[in-house]
């Protein structure tokens, strides 16, 4: 069990962060081989072992057999059983760097499956580590051998038998053939530039465009491991495009999944090299890029599960950067937690190693009174949390997340309400409030009702209205939550950091 972020590894850990980059995770998140790993109560280190076809606990939540105290499998120590590798614990291995285990071939046909299939587990399954030389060799290999047989050994046929048909002298086949031959390592050479061309110009456009959670050699683990989905080339004589559209979206999710990105991040990346290689001499007629348009962002916009998208603009209304931001960090959480957002705020400054002032200076809205010296964080403030350790974050972290009421329904933190708690936050609801910018009661003036606040959704949009306008909201707002079974909002101006929202069938003090 290894972190999703930075591959650090998980075991042993009691605390449900990892001490390498500070990312949340849950054993349950993870599949193992089943009876290959010890799940121990945190009480009393009673041993217990997964059973069902995930390797997980059968039930997930019960009374430990010794203490007699009600655990979950999200809250137990997790370790490989006795005598069991960390290995053998794993329930995915990449193929084909297994192919010692498995033979060559069957490895490589099983590489190919999950590329097409399950890019996800593909990726997640690599090593972070793997030169990133090891994976274009291996592109390499398998788009020179896709090209040779759908491609190359095709023509080399079809003009031999011209060549040497009736009424030829046989002159023009001899010279065919040599040409062919020699072409033959150009080729080879021109693919091997091509894979180099396409992972550079991917990585530069992640870099420009934002952060990402490893270097260049992750972004070529996704584009070349990824490349057995270009198993369509094979086809003779087939469409260069159509046969990369697989590809290009296996790799897009594989990219999206390894470096934490944006759906439409990590598409654009992707695509934007072979569509200008394939297509540039086309752009004039413009009709065929067109069409490809059309049919690939569709693709990968239903094959990302609203991992796809950004933040956006709703009826003409100007956009607050930094509430898009915010929101767009708690997605990207739950997108990487199976859609469970952050247990508080405050976890968003651990992600992907953003402890940074500038970072801890998004919780407040530029357009109000806010510093990072008026948040309260444990026993100081978000200035000196974003100033100590990293242990002592770590530690200030669990006391902030251990003081929330189990039943919250919404916190504050800086100028900004978080209202996700107990939603499903990968389903690209358009109307569900993720985040909402109120400017923090205890550091402004009382808001007037023509002050702007900013409403921020599960799709990545935010909409800007006015404190007059938000009661009505309000009960909108809380009649779609009624259709998620979620409970109803209060009036989100009572709502501090002192004072967090809970849901009103249970005591807020559980």
């Amino acid at each position: 069990m290894r972190c999703k972020n930075c591959d650090y590894p998980l075991w042993n850990i009691k605390v449900r962060i990892c001490p390498e980059c500070g990312q949340g995770f849950r054993p349950t998140d993870y599949d193992f081989v089943p009876h290959s790993v010890a799940f121990h109560c945190p009480h009393c280190e009673q041993n217990y072992f997964g059973t069902d076809k995930r390797g997980h606990l059968e039930p997930l939540q019960f009374q430990c057999a010794k203490c007699r105290k009600l655990i979950h499998m999200d809250q137990m120590v997790v370790a490989p059983a006795e005598g069991i590798d960390e290995k053998e614990a794993r329930s995915d291995h990449m193929p084909w760097l297994e192919r010692s285990e498995g033979g060559i071939i069957k490895s490589w046909f099983a590489t190919i499956k999950w590329a097409m299939l399950e890019p996800h587990r593909l990726i997640r399954a690599t090593p972070v580590d793997i030169p990133f030389g090891r994976a274009w060799i291996f592109a390499l290999i398998t788009m020179t051998l896709f090209l040779s047989i759908g491609l190359y050994i095709p023509i080399l046929i079809y003009g031999a038998a011209v060549s040497f048909g009736p009424g030829q002298s046989g002159l023009s086949g001899v010279w065919f053939s040599i040409g062919g031959f020699t072409a033959l390592p150009i080729g080879i050479v021109c693919i091997g530039l091509y894979l180099l061309i396409w992972a550079g110009v991917a990585h530069l456009f992640l870099i420009i465009t934002g952060k990402t959670a490893h270097t260049f050699r992750r972004t070529c683990h996704a584009i070349y491991y990824s490349a057995p989905a270009g198993v369509v080339l094979l086809i003779p004589c087939c469409n260069l495009m159509f046969g990369l559209v697989w590809w290009i979206a296996s790799a897009a999710i594989m990219i999206r999944e390894s470096q934490k990105v944006h759906g439409v991040r990590a598409a654009i990346a992707v695509f934007a090299w072979p569509f200008v290689s394939v297509y540039l001499l086309q752009i004039i007629t413009g009709i065929q890029s067109l069409l490809f348009m059309a049919m690939i962002l569709p693709l990968a916009v239903g094959g990302f599960r609203g991992g796809l998208g950004g933040p956006g603009f709703r009826g003409g209304m100007q956009m607050s950067p930094t509430t898009s931001m915010v929101a767009r960090s708690v997605l990207t959480s739950a997108n990487s937690s199976s859609g469970t957002g952050p247990t508080h705020a405050l976890e968003l400054t651990l992600s992907n190693n953003m402890i940074t002032t500038s970072w801890g200076s998004n919780f407040c809205e530029p357009s109000t009174q806010t510093t990072t010296a008026d948040i309260p964080v444990g026993d100081g403030t978000l200035a000196d949390f974003i100033n100590s350790s990293l242990s002592s974050q770590l530690g200030t972290l669990k006391d902030v997340i251990d003081a929330l009421p189990s039943n919250v329904v919404a916190h504050r933190f800086g100028d900004y309400v978080f209202t996700y708690h107990g939603a499903t936050l990968n389903t690209w609801d358009t109307q569900l409030w993720i985040v909402v910018m109120i400017p923090d009661p205890d550091a402004n003036s009382p808001p007037n009702p023509n002050d702007t606040i900013y409403l921020a959704t599960a799709d990545y949009s935010v909409t800007q209205t006015t404190f007059g306008q938000l009661p009505a909201l309000i009960k909108i707002q809380n009649q779609h939550r009624a259709t998620l079974g979620l409970p109803p909002l209060p009036d989100l101006t009572t709502v501090t950091h002192s004072n967090p929202a809970v849901a009103e069938s249970q005591d807020s003090s559980d």
